[in-house]
């Protein structure tokens, strides 16, 4: 389990020479901020038999050795930021509550690939943390540090700063949309509900977060009836989840709060919207093709979904899932990755 953040503290000044003016040098002092990890208890891994206690006794029932694997290899290889002149770079959480939070919120979206123990599921795991992250901050919502690494116990130049977990947090759709892609081995019909399964994920990874920062065991208070978050979340997990995990047997009722008939008829009408306007993007990823996706006609397509983007910030409240739909995409064609592109593209157009 690997998510590095910042203490706070300056470990050191490095002394460097820089250039000035013409033909000019001076030295100058660099920061090297010092960082930390996260450790087994400050996040589930650390009560993997107790969790996958309490989600049997509610009817879910994930293979023990791919629970283990979701949730030790949350961040396997690290969570990275793809550079804009390319590359990848560490990526650091800027406290340790905000590790907490991000290393949390990847295990509990890891859940639906629990189902069955695999040769690459560390990868796939992996693979899902950092496209979230990269679609949703990437290298312009980072900042660059030079920071002290924790395991190779050398300053590393090129560290970047992930923004405070509120930043992922208030992406639900987009992360929706990311799964939907991601999640091939699911059905479609349970694809469609991953919004409502990651906004359960996010409220339930504060109220976890909270216990772990104080060092208590989350299952104790799960047990304990004090955190309705978690029976919500069993819903919502439920509906994605894959039928391998669900137990047949009877399993207590759980409450959740009811929806509106018109809230209901609105989210399948922006369904809808977001289903027809993902048909219309892979006609422009067609065009991109037949273009041997020159760096000319890749620079066209991400002026088009600039403009969608300004065009729909003047109102973002109704339109999150049009506005995940286009920066989701842009994301792809600037990381020059087309392959995923279109299989994002084709999910959400079914």
């Amino acid at each position: 389990m690997v998510m590095y953040y910042l203490t706070g503290k300056i470990r050191k000044k490095e002394r460097i020479e820089k250039k000035k003016g013409w033909f000019g040098k001076e030295i100058v002092e660099i920061p090297v901020y010092d960082a930390e990890i996260t450790s087994k208890k400050d996040t589930l891994y650390g009560e993997v038999k107790e969790f996958a206690e309490v989600l049997k006794e509610r009817g879910i029932n994930p293979d023990r050795k791919a629970l283990e694997e979701v949730f030790d290899h949350t961040h396997t290889y690290g969570i990275a930021i793809t550079k804009k002149g390319g590359g990848l770079s560490t990526a650091y959480a800027p406290s340790r509550e905000d590790a907490i939070k991000y290393s949390i919120l990847f295990q509990l979206l890891g859940l639906p690939l629990a189902h069955e123990m695999e040769e690459d599921k560390a990868y796939q795991v992996a693979r899902k943390n950092r496209k979230i992250v990269n679609v949703i901050i990437g290298d312009e919502k980072t900042e660059k540090k030079w920071v002290w690494h924790p395991e190779l116990e050398k300053t590393w130049e090129d560290s970047r700063v992930l923004p405070p977990f509120d930043e992922l947090k208030k992406a639900a759709p987009t992360i929706a949309l990311i799964l939907r892609t991601e999640y091939e081995h699911l059905p479609e019909s349970k694809r469609k509900k991953m919004e409502h399964f990651v906004k359960a994920a996010i409220a339930l990874t504060e109220r976890l977060a909270e216990i772990k920062a104080r060092g208590e065991k989350a299952t104790k208070h799960i047990k304990a009836g004090d955190v309705p978050e978690f029976e919500e979340f069993v819903n919502a997990l439920k509906a994605v989840a894959p039928a391998e995990m669900i137990s047949r047997k009877k399993t207590t009722k759980s409450h959740s709060t009811g929806r509106s008939a018109t809230r209901k008829s609105g989210r399948k009408s922006e369904n809808k919207k977001t289903a027809v306007e993902a048909r219309e993007l892979l006609g422009m990823l067609k065009g991109l093709r037949y273009a041997a996706y020159s760096e000319e006609a890749v620079k066209g397509a991400l002026g088009e979904l600039e403009a969608k983007v300004k065009a729909l910030l003047s109102n973002p409240g109704e339109n999150l899932e049009l506005l995940g739909l286009y920066l989701t995409l842009e994301r792809f064609l600037k990381d020059g990755d087309f392959e995923h592109a279109e299989k994002f593209l084709k999910a959400i157009a079914r």
